[in-house]
């Protein structure tokens, strides 16, 4: 099998697994504003699959590469602020954090791993398009990478300050 078509079909799986996991914990969250991220974050993960599943029917005929530009991110922005993912509210009200550190963990693990893989699906890719998509794809699960980075982040600082056992 030719090692793109082969890795195109593993990105599509891991695309769905992120699917499934973001759609997770925006059904165990009742926090309003981690609902909304983590189903923006799932709606991503099946734009990404879209994305793969045209660039493998493209590869398989031995077509052209669809073209994507940065309108294909939709409207995907950069979180930012004290609390990216969590409301403050969330934070002050939360008696046991350990669900949403748990998912904000395998997020990011998700994450890493999907910006390895089009890191190494880019390296590997002779097309010019191919590259172009893979690179799109890398900046857009950073974009993830850094929001769930920084609400972890967060999280363990509230916490450690919680418990005493941050040394401030």
């Amino acid at each position: 099998m030719n090692p793109i078509i082969a890795m195109l079909k593993h990105a599509l799986q891991a695309e769905r697994d992120g699917y499934y996991h973001y759609r997770t914990a925006s059904d165990h969250t009742d926090d309003p504003k981690a609902k909304e991220v983590f189903d923006k974050l799932a709606q991503d993960e099946l734009a990404h699959h879209k994305m793969l599943e045209e660039t493998l029917a493209s590869v398989e005929k031995g077509g052209p590469m669809p073209a994507f530009s940065e309108a294909d991110r939709g409207t995907w922005g950069k979180l930012n602020g004290p609390s990216p993912i969590f409301s403050g509210d969330f934070l002050r009200r939360i008696k046991d954090p350990h669900f949403a550190m748990s998912a904000l963990s395998i997020g990011m693990a998700l994450e890493q791993n999907g910006i390895n893989f089009y890191g190494e699906m880019e390296r590997m890719a002779d097309h010019p398009a191919l590259k172009k998509m893979c690179r799109f794809l890398v900046q857009w699960e950073q974009s993830h990478l850094e929001a769930l980075s920084a609400q972890l982040k967060l999280f363990q600082e509230t916490t450690w300050a919680d418990a005493r056992f941050a040394p401030f």
